[in-house]
């Protein structure tokens, strides 16, 4: 069996991503975008834990209504 060489298999590769890219716009879009939502999520958990976590039994005594 014989290999293709670099450039021939690097010129395949893009033709396949451009026509991905322009058959399935709306998918592409969508796992960029969660990405990007996943991204900025993780980052702003990372900003806010600047203090000590809460014990869950307060919270859930908070929701609860209960002090």
């Amino acid at each position: 069996m014989k290999s293709l060489p670099p450039n021939m298999l690097k010129k395949m590769l893009e033709e396949v991503l451009v026509d991905m890219l322009n058959s399935r716009k709306k998918e592409v879009y969508n796992v960029i975008l969660d990405a990007m939502e996943d991204y900025g999520l993780s980052h702003a958990i990372k900003e806010g834990r600047k203090n000590r976590f809460v014990d869950e039994t307060k919270i859930l005594r908070a929701l609860a209504g209960h002090k």
